[in-house]
């Protein structure tokens, strides 16, 4: 979503249009914008479903597989290609688990200006959770995920925002590394 939201020379459009809540602070802030929301929704896809069926067509071909099963009910390769082939299944879990992670990152937003958290500011454990938090619960929809998916996802996650964020940083995208 920063790398969406930050090209230059592209107007960015403010998804709260600079508006206030009832407590006086903008509903999101300056840092979310159409552009970032959208951008970052396309990009999550992308990156969504290309790792999905990367992992189960290539990893669950493995004979040690479920070392890798981060899901309770196993599928049998017959039945996720039928059903990466269809749109109502495969591509359209996709859409909506990626969806999680700008509306998860928007619901952050709008706590850290409850908070009269200014952006840029770290709001520990929020900041490095929420995207991944909506997306996960959208993803139970279609896939049922074990007690240690949920143990591994918060243990990863603030590891890979981190790094995510070191590389915005040095890119120019963000303002601070964090």
């Amino acid at each position: 979503m920063v790398l969406c939201g930050k090209i230059n020379r592209v107007k960015r459009f403010p998804i709260d249009n600079g508006k206030t809540f009832k407590d006086g602070e903008r509903i999101f802030g300056d840092g979310k914008s159409w552009n970032g929301f959208i951008g970052g929704w396309i990009t999550g896809f992308l990156i969504s479903a290309s790792i999905c069926w990367f992992f189960f067509l290539k990893i669950y071909e493995a004979e040690n597989y479920t070392m890798f099963s981060f899901v309770d009910k196993k599928l049998d390769l017959q039945d996720f290609i039928s059903a990466a082939l269809n749109p109502t299944t495969y591509w359209l879990s996709q859409c909506f688990i990626a969806l999680g992670s700008p509306v998860g990152d928007l619901i952050g937003s709008f706590f850290k200006r409850r908070k009269k958290i200014k952006r840029g500011e770290v709001f520990l454990g929020l900041d490095q959770i929420d995207f991944v938090l909506c997306s996960s619960l959208i993803a139970c929809i279609w896939y049922p995920y074990s007690w240690y998916f949920w143990i591994f996802v918060l243990l990863i996650t603030p590891i890979l925002t981190a790094l995510a964020n070191w590389v915005g940083y040095l890119m120019g995208k963000k303002d601070v590394p964090w």
